[in-house]
């Protein structure tokens, strides 16, 4: 299969060396900075190409969007219109009708729209979605989550203030995390009904986006309240969680690899698992979750599984975070 990654840094190498593990060579590729363009080419043996219209006229199987998320609907809508299948990095757009227009315009056209989902296949997550079906802790309650990561030290090498995070307007700050973690939360506990949202910048950082701290509780259709902060002013990477249940409760932290589960019949906790041989990467990612999301969307492409995260799921997601903000 042939794939077009537009948007070639952190996150586009990224997708370009899962691509190279899971056996794929044929990657075509474009960066309006030259300069990451060569680094590409020169690193992972890409073809680059001039310009979008460029990459999209190599008839590729896929194209892939890694560029700051002001600029992922447009350059969705473009795939779409030519009939391209496109995966994108979250969120997929800055407003819920950029995506209602994708969605139509996806359906008129026929073809894959697939927004990331990689949480899905963090290890953590993985183990909590197998306790909680399982029965573990019996019926969710409710649920805390926390993720937290410093701004200025999210890409040491270049100064955050001119990039996507310092002036993004609406997911500057950070805010670009909450769709993702809304991802896994929404798949697990149900799709959100009714939300409360407060957003601040505690200036503590020297940003023009909006906000840099986001609190949101919501209640599921399941019932469950799942109370969830983000933000880019801790100076310790977090990931935190716990689901309390009826009969027992889950703690997992994602810094420290490990998710502990209570019995209420037994009194006691104990780790019921550490993922082990994961690197840990950019101060709050796993490398390994990236690479089963695509081997997941390869799959896709074969026709041997339906995408785990569709346009109407990325659609509620969106919704969720307008009602926050209001």
């Amino acid at each position: 299969m042939r794939f077009f990654v537009v948007g070639l840094g952190s996150m586009g190498k990224r997708r370009i060396r899962n691509l190279l593990k899971l056996g794929e060579r044929d990657v075509v590729g474009y960066d309006v900075n030259r300069d990451r363009l060569r680094e590409a080419q020169e690193k992972y043996g890409i073809r680059p190409v001039g310009s979008v219209e460029e990459g999209l006229a190599e008839d590729p199987d896929l194209m892939v969007i890694s560029v700051p998320p002001m600029h992922h609907s447009e350059y969705a809508l473009k795939a779409v219109e030519v009939g391209v299948p496109f995966f994108c990095e979250s969120p997929l757009a800055r407003t819920s009708g950029e995506v209602e227009r994708l969605i139509e315009a996806s359906e008129e056209s026929g073809v894959l729209g697939a927004p990331s989902c990689n949480m899905l296949f963090n290890a953590g997550v993985k183990r909590i979605f197998h306790m909680v079906g399982q029965g573990q802790i019996g019926r969710v309650l409710c649920v805390q989550y926390e993720v937290g990561h410093y701004l200025p030290d999210w890409h040491p090498y270049e100064d955050y203030r001119t990039t996507y995070m310092g002036e993004d307007p609406i997911f500057g700050g950070g805010a670009d995390l909450v769709p993702m973690e809304l991802v896994w939360l929404t798949k697990l506990f149900g799709r959100v009904r009714r939300v409360t949202g407060l957003m601040r910048d505690l200036r503590r950082l020297k940003i023009r986006a909006p906000h840099d701290t986001f609190q949101m509780v919501m209640e599921t259709e399941r019932g469950v309240v799942v109370e969830f902060h983000a933000d880019g002013v801790s100076r310790d990477p977090c990931r935190r969680c716990r689901v309390v249940g009826e009969e027992g409760t889950i703690v997992w932290d994602g810094v420290e690899n490990y998710v502990k589960f209570y019995s209420a019949s037994e009194g006691s906790w104990t780790v019921r698992y550490e993922p082990r041989g994961f690197v840990y990467t950019e101060g709050y990612s796993h490398e390994k979750m990236y690479e089963e999301e695509f081997a997941h969307l390869l799959r896709v492409l074969r026709g041997e599984e339906e995408y785990r995260h569709g346009l109407g799921d990325e659609l509620h997601i969106l919704r969720i975070w307008e009602a926050a903000l209001r």
